[in-house]
């Protein structure tokens, strides 16, 4: 324990989220320990974290590996292009590793499991506020296996004095820690490396549907917020950042930071209109958090230009 911080655990720790996690929390003073399956080096931005190699479908290491009062922050698990390629994948990489960590954390007495789940487990929902209480209806090799997850989480609750907490987590999106990540696919990703690999931003449709976006910065302190207020953060939150925004609407937000950033204006080019994609306008309501004393903001526009400026100094030619 670093001062009056728990020692972090964070399983995925070198993906994109993770590695913006660990960083967040390492300038925060905490004992940091990022998880990796395999043999792999810490970027040089994390270096104030420890990295340890760790299988998850070793019921043992992941033991040893655990100590009392121990946070973990579970986010290893396939995405949602893995496991819709390879449904055992989904499963034997979402469901099972968490199972096997909520029990190790039980017998070595950690204090707080916060595993990430996704907004996708409510499916098609024509609910126009979605809350805590929508009825999930998954639909998709990751959202299923990402709710049978969720739900070996809550069960655990309270055993041995654990606090279980479940991110239903929207887009979220910001800038990377280091090149040294794979979710380039990701749409703000998407848009700024366009922007500033190829001085313009091609969409593949018209641009009209309608996305939750939450920037990283809020979610990792939503984190923080949730490890200090452990036992009001029990169960089912959203994170989320009340920002509803079309794709059309964000590959603007993205032209004018580029015009900031650099004086020229880009080109947005867009798919064509399809009437059977009219958006459905709704809230992802983060009620639920703000109730327990969650004030932090989602300054969308600045992570856009955090983003495209990591951008513009990794893929730019110029």
């Amino acid at each position: 324990m670093s001062g009056n911080r728990p020692r972090i655990v964070i399983t995925g720790g070198l993906g994109y989220l993770g590695q913006r996690i660990a960083h967040f929390f390492s300038l925060l003073g905490a004992d940091v320990v990022i998880t990796t399956r395999g043999n792999k080096k810490l970027p040089k931005e994390l270096s104030r974290c420890t990295l340890h190699s760790l299988d998850l479908s070793d019921y043992n290491q992941v033991l040893r590996l655990l100590k009392p009062n121990d946070v973990v922050i579970h986010l290893a698990a396939p995405n949602e292009i893995e496991a819709g390629n390879n449904v055992q994948l989904a499963f034997d990489g979402t469901v099972i590793p968490t199972y096997r960590l909520l029990k190790a954390g039980e017998e070595k007495g950690i204090k707080q499991l916060i595993y990430f789940s996704t907004f996708h487990v409510y499916g098609k929902t024509s609910e126009k506020t979605i809350t805590e209480e929508t009825l999930p209806a998954p639909n998709h090799p990751y959202s299923i296996s990402h709710k049978a997850a969720e739900d070996f989480c809550l069960s655990a609750q309270g055993k041995n004095n654990i606090t279980t907490t479940v991110i239903r987590l929207s887009n979220a999106f910001g800038a990377p820690v280091s090149t040294e990540i794979t979710r380039w696919t990701l749409l703000v990703n998407d848009l700024c490396r366009q922007a500033a690999a190829d001085k313009k931003i091609v969409l593949n449709s018209y641009g009209n549907q309608l996305r939750d976006f939450v920037t990283i910065d809020r979610v990792c302190n939503a984190l923080d917020h949730m490890i200090q207020h452990a036992a009001e953060c029990a169960g089912v939150f959203h994170v989320g950042g009340e920002t509803l925004m079309s794709i059309y609407e964000m590959a603007q937000m993205v032209q004018e930071s580029y015009l900031h950033l650099k004086g020229n204006q880009i080109e947005i080019s867009r798919g064509e209109y399809g009437r059977d994609h009219v958006p459905s306008p709704f809230q992802y309501s983060n009620a639920k958090l703000r109730s327990t004393g969650f004030t932090y903001p989602n300054d969308v526009r600045k992570s856009v230009e955090e983003t495209l400026r990591f951008c513009i100094d990794a893929f730019s030619n110029d």
